[in-house]
């Protein structure tokens, strides 16, 4: 039982400090996060030149993702369903 158990804490260790590594040089190289201006022209758009959705606008879904973040806001303060129309994207069910 004592040696399963320092397996376990070698590896557990031994994990943590190679992925601390890789993501820490990736992170301090910049190659995490897409730019701000990719982000906001949709990543389909700016990897593959298409949109996936092109019905849907980026504007339109910022929009509509800030009001579903204001409506789960609210609903978390006060105990409320939340509910989003999901219509204003020309979703169907």
């Amino acid at each position: 039982m004592g040696a399963n158990a320092l397996c376990l804490a070698v590896t557990l260790v031994w994990t943590g400090a190679t992925c601390g590594l890789v993501f820490g040089a990736l992170h301090f190289a910049g190659l995490l996060r897409v730019s701000p201006e990719e982000e906001d022209e949709g990543l389909d758009t700016a990897i593959y030149g298409e949109a996936a959705y092109p019905e849907i606008k980026p504007a339109d879904l910022k929009a509509v993702t800030m009001e579903a973040a204001a409506a789960a806001t609210h609903a978390l303060t006060h105990g409320n369903t939340i509910h989003v129309d999901t219509r204003k994207l020309g979703c169907t069910r």
